[in-house]
């Protein structure tokens, strides 16, 4: 009988496990950066570890009410770099063009650049 409760422990616990994963949810983040594109709030990139910065670009849409503990995040085409620790601004021309600035850090304190990225997004 005990083998039996292992089993179905086991069977729960796996689906809840694939349930979760499965999800389109982004991976905890910080030092992303993030801008309001008409009624869509992107976020840029973002490290997901202290060794590892991600591209990845996810958005919510605010045109409609959502519920804060399951938030419909829907996932972009991903940046060419990662990208971290930096700005980000909307273009007013087209409301469309996002810039980010940052500073890349090489191997030494002194060994720095500013880097200039563009994403396109399509509405």
């Amino acid at each position: 009988m005990k083998s039996l409760y292992y089993i179905l422990f086991f069977v729960i616990f796996s689906s809840v496990y694939y349930f979760v994963i499965c999800q389109n949810v982004p991976s905890p983040r910080r030092q992303q950066a993030s801008t309001l594109v008409g009624t869509r709030l992107y976020f840029f990139g973002g490290a997901t570890s202290p060794t590892f910065v991600t591209n990845e670009v996810w958005y919510l849409d605010l045109s409609s009410s959502f519920s804060t503990s399951t938030p419909p995040w829907h996932s972009d085409v991903a940046m060419p770099v990662g990208y971290n620790f930096g700005t980000s601004c909307l273009s007013p021309i087209d409301n469309s063009t996002v810039f980010f600035n940052w500073r890349k850090n090489m191997d030494s304190y002194f060994d720095k650049y500013n880097c200039l990225f563009i994403y396109i997004i399509s509405l």
